[in-house]
């Protein structure tokens, strides 16, 4: 009679599985145009790196959420130059600084669902902390258990 290997459940990769980002990202590629309205790149995974690539003749804005990619929290990836970072997201904003841009961007994903990742935010969280609603003090999405 041989062993029964169903009956274990294998942890899945967390956010703090060092070796999700030890390891060489699964490669996920996307490129287009931007204009000056914010748009959302959500990725099936969390990333480990990513390189932005500015084709065009104007700046890109690159955002970590849509307030910041539309206010002042965002950097700008300049004509013609590259944005090479190691960051852990699941969500990539980007937008044109003036008139249109057309870029690229290459993330490495680890094998960490995209929904371990919390929703990033610029909201004075500390401020506002409830003990019965810690999951949104911390910005994940509801219904995570």
């Amino acid at each position: 009679m041989g062993f029964n290997y169903t009956n274990f459940n294998y942890p899945a990769p967390g956010l703090n599985s060092v070796g999700e980002y030890m390891a060489s990202g699964l490669p996920w590629v996307t490129a287009s145009s931007a204009t000056t309205a914010s748009f959302q790149i959500n990725f099936p995974f969390v990333t480990n790196e990513l390189m932005i690539t500015n084709s065009g003749s104007n700046p890109l804005r690159v955002g970590f959420t849509q307030n910041g990619v539309n206010g002042s929290n965002y950097f700008l990836v300049l004509p013609g130059a590259d944005a090479e970072i190691d960051v852990r997201i699941k969500t990539l904003y980007v937008r044109a600084h003036t008139g249109s841009v057309v870029y690229s961007v290459y993330a490495g994903l680890t094998q960490i669902p995209a929904r371990s990742m919390p929703v990033l935010t610029g909201s004075d969280l500390a401020a506002t902390y409830n003990p019965a609603t810690t999951a949104s003090l911390y910005g994940y999405a509801t219904g995570l258990g």
